[in-house]
C-alpha cells in the first residue's frame, strides 16, 4: 500500500474518485466532525493537509451536501491588541448561554457590514492588516502576509468531497456523491473576497466553568459555492 509520504496527486485523486457509488458508510464520529473524520478514515489520510511531491500541499475536506454552512479555510489566531486576553474579550463581548450558563463568543464577522453585535472587519491593504473591530474599536488584527503564507502551506490545492447524510436508528451514515478539485490558490484575491463579505472571520470560543478559555480556533471561512473565486483552476471530479 502506498504511504502518505509516497502518494502522488494522481493516486490521491484515484482514491477520492473510488468513493463514488460505494454506498453508505457509518460515521466514525458523532457531531459535525463526523463527515470529515469518516472520509479521512476511508482515504487513509491524517487529520492535516498532506504534501505531495508533484503538487506541494493539498487539503481534503468533506462537506454535507445541501448544508448552508461555510468551510474553514484556515484556523489562525489573530494578535490581540492592547492588554486584552481571550478571556477578557469573551467577558466583554460574549453572550451568556440560556442553556449552559457559560459565556460564549461564537460569531461571524464580515468586512461588508457591521453585524448586530457591532463586529466588523476592516481591511487595510496598504499596511497589510485585517483589523477585527467591535463598535469601531480595534480588538485584534491579522497580518495579511501571514494569512497568505499559512494558506499557501495548508491549502495551495484543495479537494472538497460532498456527502449525503442519512439517519438510521439514530446513527448517521454518509454517501460521498460528488467531489471538486481546486488547484493553485490565488492569495492576492483574498482582500477583495474579504471586502465583499465572501470570506469571513469567526471567533469560536467560550469560558469554561473554571474560568479558562475553550478555543476551537478562530477561523477564516468561505462558502463552498464561492471557493472557485479563490483558485485559478477548478475541476469536477465526479
Amino acid at each position: 500500500m502506498t504511504s502518505i509520504d509516497e502518494m502522488t496527486a494522481d493516486e490521491l485523486i484515484r482514491k477520492v474518485k473510488g468513493l463514488r457509488n460505494l454506498g453508505r458508510f457509518r460515521t466514525s464520529a458523532k457531531g459535525p466532525t463526523g463527515v470529515g473524520d469518516t472520509l479521512e478514515g476511508l482515504l487513509g489520510l491524517p487529520r492535516t493537509n498532506i504534501s505531495l511531491p508533484d503538487w506541494g500541499s493539498i487539503e481534503v475536506k468533506a462537506h454535507r451536501k445541501g448544508s448552508g454552512s461555510k468551510i474553514s479555510l484556515i484556523s489562525l489566531k489573530p494578535i490581540i491588541l492592547g492588554d486584552g486576553e481571550r478571556s477578557t474579550i469573551i467577558k466583554e463581548y460574549g453572550q451568556e448561554s440560556s442553556t449552559s450558563g457559560r459565556i460564549n463568543l461564537y460569531i461571524t464577522i464580515s468586512a461588508k457590514c457591521e453585524n448586530k453585535n457591532g463586529w466588523k472587519l476592516n481591511i487595510d491593504s496598504k499596511k497589510g492588516y485585517i483589523l477585527i473591530q467591535c463598535r469601531g474599536k480595534s480588538i485584534a488584527e491579522t497580518n495579511l502576509n501571514e494569512l497568505y503564507e499559512k494558506l499557501e502551506q495548508k491549502a495551495k490545492n484543495l479537494i472538497i468531497v460532498y456527502a449525503k447524510s442519512f439517519k438510521e436508528s439514530n446513527t448517521e451514515f454518509f454517501e460521498y456523491r460528488a467531489a471538486t478539485l481546486y488547484k493553485d490558490l490565488r492569495a492576492e484575491r483574498i482582500p477583495r473576497l474579504l471586502t465583499m463579505g465572501t470570506m469571513v472571520f469567526e471567533w469560536r470560543m467560550h469560558l469554561k466553568s473554571n474560568g479558562t478559555v475553550r478555543d476551537h480556533g478562530p477561523a477564516y471561512r468561505i462558502s463552498p459555492k464561492d471557493m472557485h473565486r479563490l483558485y485559478a483552476h477548478v475541476e469536477k471530479m465526479f
